[in-house]
C-alpha cells in the first residue's frame, strides 16, 4: 500500500495539526475499507493542504495499482474522471517504481521528470509529489 501525496507546504502549528490529524486516523473505522481510507485521504489533504491524496493499493487482477482511498477535492475527482486512479504496473511511472522498490519518492519539479506518466504530469497538472509505501502486516 502506499499513499501518494501532491503537496503544498504550509507553516505555523504544523505538530498540532498533525497530531489533531493522527488521533483523527486512529479513529477511523477498519469496517468499510474504501470509505475509511477516502476519509483518511482527505484528512491527509486538509491537514497538509494538498490538492490530492490518494492511497493506492495493488490489484493483482489487472496488474495495477488502484486509488481506492482519494481525496475529495477538484484535483482528486479530475482524476477518476480522465480514469488516472488506475495505475497498470506496465505503464511504469513513480508510483509504480516506489511500489516496486519499497523506496518514497518526492519531486517538486514533477512536469520536468520524464519518469512520470505524461497523463500525471499534463493530463492532472501535478507539479509536486510525495509517495511512500507503506507495510501492512508485511505486505
Amino acid at each position: 500500500m502506499e499513499v501518494l501525496l501532491e503537496e503544498r507546504a504550509t507553516a505555523g502549528g504544523a505538530q498540532e495539526r498533525l497530531l489533531r490529524a493522527f488521533e483523527a486516523l486512529q479513529a477511523l473505522s477498519p469496517d468499510e475499507m474504501r470509505a475509511t481510507l477516502t476519509a483518511a485521504s482527505q484528512l491527509v489533504a486538509e491537514t497538509f493542504g494538498a490538492e490530492k491524496v490518494d492511497v493506492l493499493l495493488y490489484q493483482e487482477i489487472g496488474q495495477t495499482l488502484e486509488a481506492v482511498g482519494t481525496s475529495d477535492t477538484p484535483l482528486g475527482r479530475h482524476q477518476h474522471a480522465i480514469g488516472l486512479h488506475r495505475l497498470p504496473l506496465a505503464n511504469g511511472g513513480r508510483a509504480v517504481q516506489v511500489f516496486r522498490t519499497g523506496t518514497p519518492f518526492r519531486d517538486g519539479h514533477v512536469e520536468q521528470d520524464g519518469e512520470e506518466l505524461l497523463g500525471i504530469r499534463e493530463g492532472l497538472g501535478v507539479r509536486s509529489t510525495v509517495a511512500v509505501p507503506l507495510v501492512v502486516a508485511g505486505v
